[in-house]
């Protein structure tokens, strides 16, 4: 039920503002105050989840009577959303911190439209795009100006009442005073010299205080005000446009690729990778030695190819897919046979791939760069199985389940703590008598630091290790607000200060050890 406040004039007619607004006018100024509070040069942390939450408690005040509960993907999406969000507080990748930083957004987004019903297209149709880069773009500026105007009206109607009539009272005995301060003061100064000091000690007040810096926060309060109040604004009184399009009818699906054509191609290319595939069972995985190159040289060569091909044969898939035309029973049985076997022969050239940089890595060692690009190889090859199941099953929504996998993919990279997965296998190599690249270790997060701990008297690495563990040290020595706690920093901390790691307690040889590794 609205709730209006109402200020009468007898000269004036009745001017309603609704109670709420003004309600969502003071939540958006608290949580450009809070975000002040928890983020204002200070590093992520648990700040971040505190933060998300506080945020959703104010969407749901806003948009209470546009929700409904029921079990849909836009609840659902809050669970990566908590999730992703609870990475800042428990594990330290700068990696993801970064793709994090735009990854939430996105996804809040994408929520906020779907249950408050201000999307214009379904959330599986591509030109939902368009809706969230709207929300993050448009709907963040389009109603910036608004709480001025409320803040303008409420002064307007206040100026009627006699509380005001007063404070303007009150405001012009103090411009009447300071000229007469002004005057006084210097006399009493002069009269009494204690006086004098105290009167020359208030301008000392004033240095403690970092003008530019409450300057610059004071706009940073403000861009999340304004921000934050424009957007939950435009959920709620901007959805007319939007609601019109969403019941709008699909158009339908354009087929215009022939099946004699496309069986065709599909048939002479999987002839070519039937032959490739025989030869990777034969050398590669069959574990013969690939002519005169090593298994390292030979994973090296041919990777990034037969990702490429596999990638190109995904495309032919989708298009295939959703641009063949149905004509006789026959015909498209056949595609999709074709369709299928493709599908297995991209599989076995990701097994291929895949089984070429688990050699690489064994030669070389694990990187970020490695650990992903297998992860992208899962990724790709649970998308193949998605497609296949659409090759049978026309009326599959294959969009809807590439971005439901796609999420889940994402939560999974995030939480299977990659730098811990690094620092396993990178020792394990050194288990088996390969070398350890310790300086790649500073690289890495903080998950690093218990796995390094064996290493700190080690004879062949621990000058590097004591000198790696002094810079995490002292780089963690800086991080002290509660805002910024991390669990893994937590974690690394316990694990460094056994150590006494201060500017005495590593030797200069470290140093000169570390510089010349």
């Amino acid at each position: 039920m609205e709730v209006d406040i109402r200020w009468e004039d007898s000269y004036k007619e009745q001017v309603p503002i609704k109670k709420e607004n003004i309600i969502l006018l003071l939540c958006c100024m608290a949580l450009g105050v809070i975000a002040d509070i928890l983020f204002y040069k200070k590093p992520f942390g648990i700040s971040y989840p505190i933060f998300i939450l506080i945020f959703y408690g104010v969407f749901i005040w806003r948009s209470r009577k546009l929700l409904k509960l029921k079990p849909d993907f836009g609840w659902l999406l809050t669970v990566p959303i908590l999730a992703l969000s609870s990475t800042y507080l428990i594990f330290s990748n700068d990696v993801f911190r970064g793709l994090n930083f735009f990854a939430i957004p996105i996804l809040i987004i994408a929520q906020t439209l779907i249950l408050s019903g201000s999307n214009s297209n379904k959330w599986f149709v591509a030109l939902f795009i368009s809706d969230i880069f709207y929300g993050m773009f448009l709907r963040t500026f389009k109603f910036i100006g608004k709480p001025f105007s409320i803040i303008s009206k409420l002064l307007r109607l206040n100026s009627q009442t006699q509380r005001n009539k007063n404070f303007t009272k009150v405001l012009v005995g103090l411009a009447i005073s300071f000229p007469l301060i002004c005057i006084v003061a210097p006399l009493l100064a002069s009269a009494d010299k204690v006086f004098e000091h105290y009167l020359n000690s208030i301008p000392d007040i004033f240095k403690t205080f970092n003008f530019i810096e409450i300057i610059a926060q004071v706009i940073f309060i403000s861009l999340i005000f304004l921000i934050s109040f424009s957007y939950f604004w435009s959920l709620l009184n901007d959805r007319e446009q939007q609601q019109n399009a969403y019941f709008r009818k699909e158009k339908a699906e354009i087929k215009f690729l022939d099946p004699v054509i496309v069986s065709t191609i599909l048939i002479c290319i999987n002839i070519i990778y039937v032959l490739f595939v025989v030869i990777q069972f034969t050398y590669l995985l069959g574990g013969v030695k690939p002519l005169d190159f090593s298994f390292s040289e030979y994973a090296r060569r041919g990777f990034f190819e037969l990702i490429a091909v596999s990638l190109i044969n995904f495309s032919i898939l989708l298009i295939n897919i959703n641009f063949t035309k149905q004509t006789s029973k026959l015909l498209n049985t056949l595609t999709r046979v074709l369709n299928s076997f493709l599908v297995i022969c991209t599989l076995i050239m990701l097994y291929s791939a895949h089984y070429r940089m688990w050699l690489y890595e064994d030669a070389y060692g694990y990187t970020y760069l490695r650990v992903f690009t297998h992860s992208f190889m899962v990724f790709i090859f649970i998308l193949l199985c998605a497609t296949v199941i659409k090759v049978w099953y026309e009326k599959l929504v294959l969009l809807k389940y590439y971005i439901i996998i796609g999420i889940l993919a994402y939560m999974v990279i995030n939480f299977i703590n990659v730098d811990t997965i690094i620092a396993a296998k990178n020792i394990e190599r050194y288990n088996n008598h390969k070398p350890l690249d310790v300086v790649y270790f500073q690289e890495i997060s903080y998950d690093a630091v218990p796995y390094l701990e064996k290493f700190v008297n080690d004879e062949k690495y621990g000058a590097q290790v004591r000198t790696l563990f002094y810079n995490k040290y002292q780089a963690l020595k800086k991080k002290t607000s509660w805002q910024s706690f991390n669990i893994s920093e937590n974690r690394a901390m316990n694990v460094l200060s056994k150590y006494k790691l201060n500017d005495a307690g590593i030797r200069q040889s470290d140093l000169k050890n570390y510089r010349n590794s």
